[in-house]
């Protein structure tokens, strides 16, 4: 007799390829194995109309998608509660997994279901938001999250403790869910670099990057002091990443640097950390930023500040405060090279390993909860 396959339910806020927590969602979907769970996915910030280029890969593997059109906002409130209650009423699923922690409230209450599913709030960083005002009222829309959920899963263990607390992550009902990639993307490309270096004409320089949205969280005003603290010529620094709130001030300052670059936002930025030598991220806060373990899976070397948490190295990172003579120094003495020989723990990210693990807990959860557990 063939085994029932599990129902699961994604709700994201959208599936744009910039959105991390999307692409998580995504690689955890591609990788799990879709004869035995069916997983569709619940767009909320998306019209019907609205294509996104993970749209293809979803109904390819057999998922659905289902499109909420209903943006967060205070006069909107009403509308997604009966847009979610009305959902719910017509499609039966044995776990639903929210990807948007702040919304537990609204979608999760059981008040929205006829037969309540396991739910699970899956969280995918450690910061609810650098903005501290809407950090304020995040926190009061998760000021009771525990009572929305029968599981948590978060991308470490700072995630979890932060988002749902001590209590929670000392319980079986949490769960450690890495943010997975497919590491043979980022493998170190000899041909791939020699090409790009000569492409952007940098083959004799020392390159640095940061990759992310230009954004005042990302504190790229620091790393650009660095620069002109710095004052080498041989050395470049490319920004990679889509405009962001603080765009237009980044602009300002680099229109007239000749050792500064603005890439603008890039879909291929696994084979730029190829032509790179060093990857730098000097943010006030962090969640867990990929962009970091991808680097290191290039084999890479990282230099961050010294607030983002130690659970994304995974070898090639170096945690400097933020002082500018400290980072000239660091990046001075980086050397380029075409070689890269390290060891690195590239198997925590592993998205093949992590998806075997997930399927192992969503089989768990659910053989406890028809054993009435």
């Amino acid at each position: 007799m063939k085994k029932e396959r599990i129902r699961i339910l994604y709700i994201v806020d959208n599936l744009r390829i910039n959105n991390g927590v999307s692409t998580v969602a995504i690689n955890y979907f591609k990788n799990i194995n879709h004869n035995n769970f069916q997983i569709d996915f619940l767009v909320l910030n998306k019209s019907k109309n609205e294509k996104n280029v993970y749209d293809d890969e979803i109904i390819k593997n057999g998922g659905n998608i289902f499109y909420g059109n209903c943006k967060y906002s205070i006069k909107n409130i009403f509308k997604i509660k009966s847009f979610i209650k009305d959902f719910f009423c017509k499609n039966l699923y044995d776990m639903v997994e929210l990807h948007v922690p702040t919304l537990s409230y609204l979608i999760l209450n059981s008040n929205n279901f006829n037969v309540t599913p396991i739910r699970i709030i899956h969280t995918h960083s450690s910061i609810k938001s650098s903005n501290k005002v809407k950090n304020f009222i995040n926190s009061i829309l998760n000021f009771n999250i525990k009572q929305y959920a029968d599981y948590y899963f978060g991308c470490s263990n700072d995630s979890g403790k932060y988002w749902f607390g001590k209590n929670i992550t000392n319980k079986n009902s949490f769960f450690v869910i890495p943010n997975g990639t497919n590491i043979k993307k980022y493998s170190f490309d000899i041909v791939k670099r020699k090409k790009l270096r000569k492409d952007f004409n940098i083959e004799d320089k020392l390159v640095i990057g940061f990759v992310g949205r230009i954004s005042k969280d990302k504190n790229l005003e620091f790393i650009i002091n660095v620069m002109n603290d710095i004052k080498n010529d041989n050395i470049k620094l490319f920004l990679i990443g889509s405009e962001g709130n603080d765009y237009e001030h980044i602009k300002k300052l680099i229109e007239k640097q000749k050792n500064i670059e603005y890439l603008g936002f890039r879909n291929d930025t696994n084979d730029l950390y190829n032509m790179l030598d060093c990857l730098v991220l000097c943010s006030k806060k962090e969640g867990l930023p990929m962009v970091v373990v991808e680097a290191q899976l290039n084999k890479l070397k990282c230099l961050v500040s010294e607030t983002i948490t130690k659970e994304v190295d995974i070898g090639l990172c170096k945690y400097l405060p933020l002082n500018i003579a400290k980072w000239s120094n660091e990046i001075n003495n980086t050397q380029s090279s075409d070689i890269r020989k390290c060891n690195i723990d590239e198997s925590r990210f592993d998205i093949e390993q992590n998806a075997k693990e997930v399927e192992k807990i969503y089989e768990k959860i659910v053989g406890n909860r028809r054993n009435g557990l």
